[in-house]
This record gives structure tokens, C-alpha cells and sequence, in this order.
């Protein structure tokens, strides 16, 4: 594997570089981000890129402000330098580092499926065929790693990948520990601890941390796997005081009674408190668990019928390159290809004309509603003697109706089924047009009064009598 080295840029001079990056962003000017990031951890970001020949990687950066520490660049440096050396098919392969836009970059290899965390979400037991496969597995790859002295000291199910075709992947070699490395100090803890050993809680030095701290994380995980729960029944948020407390003060549950007493043995005994009581070959823990594990091929079938659920996850065809950036020449397609198929027409916007029958609907509810307001509250019309149309007050009929002079002087009684016309014609005083009569009829009867009124005669004087 070569390392390629290129002068670190000035962060002062260009604050450009350290800005994330975004899809659509070409890196070190051989490959181009794809989709969203892939995953996000303590030291760097994940994210999927692809190679002018189309083929596909996972490059993970670390964060160009996390260089000013520089054990967070020397632990980035020797996650490559122990897992470089590492060849096996259940192990993610590292391929290159590399310095590119003030920020350093592993490429490894792009497993297409999910982590074991996702799958247990969704099935929160596993049937003993699978979960001792799963076990087998991950007990081959510690061998490997065993082998080339390395101690992985995160195992857990966020750090296995399994793929859509059925395999399963051993990844993030973050905090592992590389014989003669004397990187971890006394007191410091790294790693999750729901899975830590409880040498690894005491805070010893990394040269003192050995395989069997695997063995251990591994037995948790073959515990969850067989009953959906933690051996001391942890919170999924458990400080690390807890986490301590419990592993020394208690004994892991029992495992069901339904599963075979040699395997129950097995897993307790990983479980050990006391290192120099739990086995320390992976390979030995691989075949005793080969004794209840599924055939290879038997094992993929079930995992690609499990994660078929959930489909593929590569992001959706995006164009090569951002529309906002400029064409990078090595990208660049020799055939042009057309925007749009001359069998496939071109289709017209139709945005908001889904909502205008609803609208219309509404609109039309809504005036029929103001009309029907309007007809309760319109007034009354009856026909008046004059065959204009007037509003009409009709008031009971009186039992008994006032005398009438007549012209012999003796008055006479009013029929009681003769209704009153002035009454019946009259108007009511509220309407504007029956104010102008009534004032028009005052102003009338004044007049009528005035000239009724007998004119004073002239006052005739006595003619003065003579003596």
C-alpha cells in the first residue's frame, strides 16, 4: 500500500478547505462524493465516492480541526497501519491514506447493506442457527486480528457491517491497540461501555488489554442475540459509573433454559470477570460455535432473506457533478447524452391544479350559504289596494269596533269582520320611504289646515252717534 504525500495547504490562506464537504465534491481530484455521509463517528465522517472508472468506495476523513492534536492524527494513522496489513473476508479492507484539501482520508472498502445494530432494531431475537453463525464469523475474523497482533477493543453491533449479498464485516479499527503502539494511557477508557471488558473499565494500560477483552465483548453480543437483552440488564444509556458498579457487584443473568446447556457454558464463560478464566483463542470459540451454526450458504440465504426488507440502500442517481460547479474534465462522459428521450414527451407543469376543484367546491358551498342568509332575512311583501308592493303589519281583529257618526247624528256600530284598510295599509314608521310619506301628508294636512281656518272679518266700527 503507498501513501501518498502532499504538502499540507495554510488553513489561514484558504478557509475554503475546511468546509465540509458536500455531494457532488471531487477529492483529490480521483474521486467524487456521492449522497449524504455514510455514518459520523468520534474522529472522522464517512462518506461514499466513485472513481472516474465508476467503481465505488468509502473514504473516511478526519476532521482538518481535530490536526491540531496531534494524537487525534496519530491515532487516524494507526487505525490505517493496523488494518492495512489485514486480509480476510470478514474484515473491511483499508487501501489507501491519504493528504488531500488540508485533511487526512482513509480509502476502504464499501460494504452495500446495513450494521448489525439496524437488524436488531427489527428482530430483536435471533434463532440460535444464526446468531452461533454470526458468533462463528466474527470469532474468525478476531483470530486474524489476534494473528497480526492487533486487539480490535470495540466490538459491537454498529461495527458489523452485514451486506445485502450476505456477508459480514468486521470495521472501525479506531481505538484497537497494535502491540508496541503505547498509545492508550493509564485511567483512560475508550470504547462503548456496554460491551467494554472489565479490565478495560478499570482503566489499565492498552498493553495490558489483551484478547480476551474481545472474547468478552463477543459473549455480550451472543447473549443479546439469543435474548434480545443485556446479561446484566444495562440501560441502553447507562453511565459509565453504573456500568461499573453493576459488573462487579453482579453476575450475569441466566441464559434461557430452552437453549443447549454446552452453549449456555460457552457464553458464561466468556462472560468471566477474572481475564485468566476466559478463553483467549478466537479460533477454539469459532469451533465450538460451528457446533450449532448454520452452513456458510445457509447462513447468507437467511441474512439476504432478513435484510431484503430493507432494499437497497445506495442514494438515488444524482448527476456526476454539482450543477453549481464547474465540469471537471476527468468526469467528463465522451457520448453526450440527450436531457430528455425523444419517446418520452415532455409533460406540463401541473403544479396547483389539483387544488382548483376543491377550491371551486368551496367557493361555491360558501355562496350558497351567503345566499341562503340572504332569503331568511329578506322582508315580508303583500299586495296593497294601490297594486304597489308594501310591507304589510296585519294586527288581530277586535272583537267589538268603535261607533261611526252617521248623518242622522245616531251612531252606528262598525261590522266586527270588516277589517281596519287604514290600519292594514299602514306602514311602518322604520322604512325610509314611509318616513318621506308621512312627512309628505304632514306638511299637506298644514296647508289643508291653514286654509280651513275661517278668514277674521274686518272689525266693523259703530258709526258714532250724533248728540
Amino acid at each position: 500500500m503507498q501513501t501518498s504525500s502532499q504538502p499540507l495547504p495554510n488553513p489561514k490562506r484558504n478557509a475554503k478547505e475546511f468546509q465540509k464537504p458536500r455531494s457532488g465534491d471531487v477529492i483529490d481530484q480521483r474521486f467524487q462524493i456521492v449522497g449524504r455521509p455514510l455514518g459520523k463517528g468520534g474522529m472522522g465522517t464517512v462518506y461514499r465516492v466513485v472513481d472516474a472508472h465508476g467503481a465505488e468506495y468509502a473514504i473516511k476523513r478526519l476532521d482538518p480541526a481535530l490536526r491540531e492534536e496531534k494524537r487525534f492524527e496519530k491515532r487516524f494513522r494507526l487505525e490505517y497501519e493496523a488494518a492495512a496489513d489485514l486480509k480476510h473476508p470478514n474484515i473491511t479492507a483499508y487501501l489507501e491514506l491519504f493528504e488531500a484539501h488540508g485533511a487526512l482520508h482513509i480509502l476502504m472498502e464499501l460494504v452495500e447493506g446495513v450494521n448489525l445494530r439496524e437488524l436488531m432494531k427489527d428482530q430483536k431475537v435471533f434463532s440460535v442457527e444464526v446468531a452461533t453463525g454470526i458468533g462463528r464469523a466474527l470469532a474468525r475474523a478476531l483470530e486474524h486480528l489476534h494473528a497480526h497482533r492487533v486487539v480490535h477493543r470495540d466490538l459491537k453491533p454498529e461495527n458489523i457491517l452485514l451486506g445485502l449479498d450476505g456477508t459480514i464485516k468486521l470495521t472501525d479499527f479506531g481505538i484497537s491497540r497494535v502491540e508496541f503502539a503505547g498509545l492508550t494511557r493509564t485511567g483512560t477508557l475508550l470504547g462503548t461501555p456496554r460491551y467494554m471488558s472489565p479490565e478495560q473499565l478499570a482503566g489499565k494500560k492498552g498493553e495490558e488489554i489483551g484478547p480476551e477483552s474481545d472474547i468478552y465483548s463477543l459473549g455480550i453480543l451472543l447473549y443479546e442475540l439469543l435474548t434480545g437483552k443485556d446479561p446484566y440488564r444495562l440501560r441502553k444509556k447507562a453511565e459509565i459509573l453504573e456500568v461499573i458498579n453493576i459488573r462487579h457487584n453482579f453476575a450475569p443473568k441466566p441464559l434461557p433454559e430452552e437453549l443447549d446447556p454446552e452453549l449456555r457454558k460457552l457464553i458464561l464463560m466468556m462472560l468471566e470477570r477474572d481475564p485468566q478464566k476466559r478463553p483467549s483463542d478466537a479460533r477454539w470459540i469459532g469451533q465450538e460455535l460451528g457446533r450449532w451454526a448454520s452452513d456458510r450458504k445457509d447462513l447468507k440465504h437467511a441474512l439476504c432473506q432478513e435484510l431484503s426488507r430493507f432494499g437497497s440502500v445506495k442514494s438515488p442517481a444524482r448527476p456526476m457533478l454539482s450543477p453549481k460547479r464547474k465540469e471537471d474534465p476527468l468526469f467528463r462522459s465522451e457520448e453526450p447524452t440527450e436531457a430528455y428521450p425523444e419517446e418520452t414527451a415532455l409533460e406540463e407543469p401541473t403544479h396547483g391544479r389539483e387544488l382548483l376543484p376543491a377550491f371551486l367546491l368551496t367557493l361555491s358551498f360558501l355562496l350558497m350559504l351567503w345566499g341562503a342568509g340572504l332569503w331568511s332575512e329578506r322582508p315580508r311583501v303583500s299586495a296593497s289596494s294601490g297594486g304597489a308592493s308594501t310591507q304589510t303589519t296585519l294586527s288581530p281583529p277586535q272583537e267589538t269596533a268603535a261607533p261611526v257618526p252617521t248623518s242622522q247624528g245616531i251612531p252606528a256600530q262598525r261590522s266586527a269582520a270588516a277589517p281596519p284598510v287604514k290600519e292594514a295599509t299602514k306602514r311602518p314608521a322604520s322604512s325610509p320611504k314611509n318616513r318621506r310619506d308621512q312627512q309628505r301628508r304632514t306638511r299637506r294636512h298644514r296647508r289643508l289646515r291653514r286654509f280651513r281656518q275661517p278668514q277674521r272679518q274686518p272689525k266693523r266700527r259703530r258709526p258714532r252717534r250724533l248728540p
